[in-house]
């Protein structure tokens, strides 16, 4: 792997960062979207309700959440290749022993341990690219991301295939196995760049900057955290992202046994959760391209009203050729969403603390976000149907476009 790393010219070694950082969030969000594809196996298995089952979710994504900001201090202090080593057999391993499940205790545990690893490869990303790149930054951020929609769509068609030819716990070993081998792979090539010295990073930093930005009469200085924490934009931003990221939750957990109650057959489902990443990808493209004429602000807005609109129609979708045109306009809102909280961050609080801030930002959001899919499943045990969480969540989708429209 060593020569294989000498033999790229540093000058292109940065476009091999980002497909290593492709590849891992291909597999770390490819495995977390698939929960959904378990989901009536392991309620058959471990023999326990639906909003039983979504606390595992829920775990997993709060674990997610409170790691991500002590996980960027690691990557700023210890070698990368060492933590994403580490953290490899980390999301494998717990992985692996879901094969073992007994008790509905283990698949909370299970799950909480993967979600140490996957909060170390979460928003650590951005941090890496921003050091290896001081032109066409936000091309990278945006091309690494679409792992995160890239995952989905692979990852969730072969978990339902590999579940109806091996069954559930061969497959929790198989996705095991896989993800160490592939994640340890990826981290024998991540690494930082050649240092670079303070003023070089500061000059080309300024150069990505949101055009919201260059628009505002008075744009705000770059701020530090503390700072950003005593502002009201830091609010609104949290909050429109949470709605948008609690819907991605309800649905990404829900989806496929709510399409199976309406009579759609699990093939079609795990189809549908596919397209809902892939539209994702193209989701992010075209929104960012609309974010450079328009501004973040009213990109957001567009996503978050698509997607209130869509889960809205959700309850009353019954067809497969319905079903598939609601995924692919849900997928697209919803990564065309995601970019655009970044830029949001950037324009209202300047590049100086990016990396922290926005690590507060995601880590709150996905705090308050993995009480989406335990919602929607109990709303489930009561009234054994999804219509309320769905309008519920499309009414908060709402709130998050007058969130965003406070953003000065």
């Amino acid at each position: 792997m060593a020569e294989l790393d000498s033999r790229i010219p540093e000058s292109h070694y940065n476009w091999f960062i980002v497909g290593t950082l492709f590849t891992i969030w291909t597999i770390i969000f490819g495995i977390q979207y698939s929960f959904g594809i378990f989901f009536r196996s392991l309620q058959d298995a471990l023999g326990c309700s639906r909003g039983m089952l979504s606390w595992a979710m829920t775990t997993h994504l709060l674990v997610f959440a409170l790691t991500m900001v002590p996980a960027g201090w690691a990557i700023d202090r210890f070698n990368i290749r060492f933590v994403y080593s580490v953290s490899a057999f980390g999301f494998g391993l717990p992985l692996a022993l879901c094969s073992q499940l007994s008790e509905l205790w283990q698949l909370y545990v299970f799950y909480g341990l993967l979600g140490i690893s996957a909060g170390v490869y979460g928003p650590s990303i951005f941090a890496i690219l921003a050091r290896w790149f001081t032109e066409k930054r936000g091309l990278a951020f945006g091309l690494a991301s679409c792992g995160a929609g890239f995952g989905p769509l692979v990852v969730a068609p072969l978990t339902n295939a590999l579940i109806a030819s091996y069954g559930w716990r061969h497959t929790f070993v198989i996705l095991g196995l896989a993800s160490t081998v592939i994640l340890f792979a990826c981290a024998q090539y991540s690494k930082n760049p050649p240092e670079q010295s303070s003023d070089e990073i500061g000059s080309t930093a300024d150069k990505y900057t949101d055009s919201d930005q260059a628009r505002r009469p008075n744009p705000l200085p770059g701020m530090t955290l503390g700072q950003a924490i005593g502002t009201r934009e830091i609010i609104f931003i949290i909050a429109a992202s949470s709605t948008a990221q609690i819907t991605s939750r309800v649905i990404v957990v829900h989806i496929a046994p709510h399409a199976t109650d309406m009579g759609i057959s699990p093939f079609v489902a795990a189809m549908a959760l596919s397209m809902i990443g892939g539209s994702s990808i193209l989701g992010r493209i075209v929104m960012g391209f609309v974010q450079d004429r328009i501004g973040a602000q009213r990109s957001m807005i567009i996503c978050l009203i698509t997607m209130g609109a869509c889960l809205f129609a959700l309850p009353f979708v019954t067809s497969n050729a319905a079903f598939f045109v609601f995924a692919i306009l849900f997928g697209l809102a919803f990564g065309g969403d995601i970019p655009q909280v970044p830029a949001l961050t950037v324009q209202c609080f300047g590049v100086a603390s990016m990396s922290v801030i926005y690590a507060l930002v995601a880590g709150v959001v996905n705090m308050v976000s993995s009480l989406g899919p335990l919602a929607a499943g109990y709303i489930f045990d009561v009234t054994q149907s999804y219509t309320l969480a769905f309008f519920g969540a499309g009414i908060l989708l709402f709130l998050g476009v007058f969130s965003v429209s406070r953003i000065k």
